[in-house]
């Protein structure tokens, strides 16, 4: 095989990235995976780029660990990796460098001549003492991208009571593979406590976000760039995401029976945060984002039904979704983890970062969990188109995760091409109601999860404000409109519920009267 063969003009590195970013979290939450779970079948073009990329980074953990694995090991265990010379030169050059940082006593007349490889350039790095990372073929070919993906876990990022631009950082909310988001105080502004998204690549994001003005969105504050980091400043709203209260959900003996458990998540953190704030800042009077409602939320979900504030919530991310898709902007990456629910418990839509224009009908991007079919078939090596129905399929999965505290379908366990291909196999059979039956959810709640996970993107709901009107219809106690009403008792008890007469007293006694009269004079 030759160079060119391995790295082609049409590699879809946003593909590669995906799987490189899910093996390198699945490496550092310390589950007991190696790089034959996350490979892709031969038959699929990119399979030999990606593999290149999974002996680097795992020749580089190995280092890191104190359990280093020699070149020979790859070699013997991927020859076709090995087989084009210049991909062999770049990842020897990565052992080299690791070598070199472990100060092992190591030169590149070794390499050239165990592997016959061409290390004439090598020397300059020892002169240098730094050890940069080789410019490899697989990241010169990324420097044509709009988002520059760098090596994983070579970014020094800024420690926790470090200053960035300007910011104090406090705490850790969050990373993965290629950003961290901390809780900062912006100390020219009152010290307000912010939310700022660090990372070592272009923060598309940033860009989209400027088009978006929804109360739905989490929105940017400023755009920031320091040295070979990039910083987006977004108002810091609380630390509580839907994935936190699935979470808290699923440990209770049952579902809860009002919206209890979304409430008591929010204010656990929401505590949580305060009193790290005040522990870690030199002052005591950080100004918190203003509220938007005058009844908070979170005082609703006291009254209201779990399933009715479920309900509720995922009514406002639609709405949140159906503007970004009337401005051209698809989000790809909608899971529990990107919906923020505030210190209100208002819910937000978090990480536009994988977002592309309407009209980008790009295969890849997302979370292989919260994949639409259509999405899982093009990550198999299928070929498939997609567009704003897959946001909607991505909602209707995590309503029924909220609804009933589990995902529709559980994870396939096995190597990543084989669990890939096994829940893409799930997902293309069309649910059915009694699937998902459960007493305490009304009938046409799930008609509605349903529609949003129809196999064919041209059964389910045609637009995200379609699913937001049917949801916030179902709240509302009206007939559904875009998809059937399953229950017929149901739309009776609806329309009992929207006309309160109907069983009034004085209703029901005139209506006695009225039939007594027509039973004894026209009978």
């Amino acid at each position: 095989m030759t160079a060119t063969e391995v790295v082609p003009t049409n590699t879809n590195w946003q593909k590669i990235n995906l799987i490189v970013e899910a093996y390198e979290l699945a490496y550092h939450d310390g589950q007991s995976v190696g790089i034959d779970d996350f490979i892709l079948p031969s038959a699929d073009p990119d399979a030999i780029i990606l593999l290149q990329e999974l002996v680097r980074i795992d020749l580089e953990f190995g280092w890191a660990a104190g359990k280093p694995k020699e070149l020979s090991h790859y070699q013997q265990r991927y020859p076709e990796v090995f087989a084009d010379r210049k991909a062999f030169q770049d990842i020897a050059y990565e052992e080299f460098r690791l070598r070199l940082a472990a100060d092992q006593v190591v030169s590149p007349s070794e390499y050239a001549q165990t592997y016959g490889i061409d290390t004439s350039d090598w020397a300059a790095s020892m002169a240098s003492g730094t050890h940069h990372v080789h410019t490899s073929s697989i990241q010169r070919q990324r420097r044509g991208l709009s988002v520059n993906f760098p090596p994983a876990g070579r970014a020094e990022y800024p420690s926790l009571g470090d200053k960035f631009s300007g910011f104090h950082l406090r705490a850790e909310l969050g990373r993965g593979a290629f950003a961290r988001v901390y809780l900062a105080e912006q100390s020219d502004l009152a010290r307000r406590p912010v939310a700022l998204k660090v990372s070592t690549q272009l923060i598309q994001e940033s860009q989209t976000l400027a088009r978006l003005q929804h109360t739905n969105i989490v929105p940017i504050y400023s755009a920031h760039r320091v040295g070979s980091f990039h910083a987006v400043c977004m108002p810091y709203l609380g630390r509580t995401t839907l994935a936190d209260v699935i979470q808290h959900i699923t440990k209770l003996p049952g579902l809860p029976s009002t919206g209890e458990g979304i409430r008591s998540t929010v204010d656990l953190r929401k505590a949580q945060s305060t009193q790290h704030l005040k522990e870690s800042s030199s002052t005591s009077d950080l100004v918190p984002a203003p509220p938007v409602f005058e009844t908070s939320p979170l005082q609703l979900f006291e009254s209201w039904t779990h399933e009715e504030s479920a309900l509720w919530i995922m009514a406002e991310c639609a709405d949140g979704l159906a503007h970004a898709h009337a401005r051209g902007i698809l989000h790809r990456d909608l899971k529990p983890a990107n919906v923020l629910i505030d210190d209100e418990g208002r819910p937000l839509l978090l990480d536009f970062n994988l977002a592309v224009n309407a009209d980008d009908h790009s295969t890849t991007g997302g979370t292989p969990a919260y994949m639409a079919p259509e999405q899982l078939l093009a990550l198999s090596g299928g070929k498939s188109t997609v567009d704003h129905r897959a946001d909607v399929y991505a909602l209707g999965l995590i309503l029924h995760e909220l609804l009933l505290g589990r995902p529709p379908h559980e994870m396939p366990s096995g190597r990543n091409s084989e669990r890939i291909e096994n829940l893409l196999f799930a997902r293309q059979h069309r649910m059915k109601h009694q699937s998902v039956q459960q007493k305490s959810l009304r009938p046409a709640t799930l008609a509605i999860v349903l529609k949003c996970l129809e196999p064919q993107p041209q059964n389910r709901y045609e637009t995200a404000a379609q699913l937001r009107d049917d949801l916030r219809r179902q709240l509302n106690h009206q007939t559904l409109k875009h998809t059937r009403e399953p229950s017929i008792r149901e739309s009776l008890n609806k329309f009992a519920r929207r006309n309160p007469w109907l069983t009034s007293t004085t209703f029901l006694a005139t209506a006695f009267v009225g039939l007594l009269f027509f039973a004894l004079f026209v009978g």
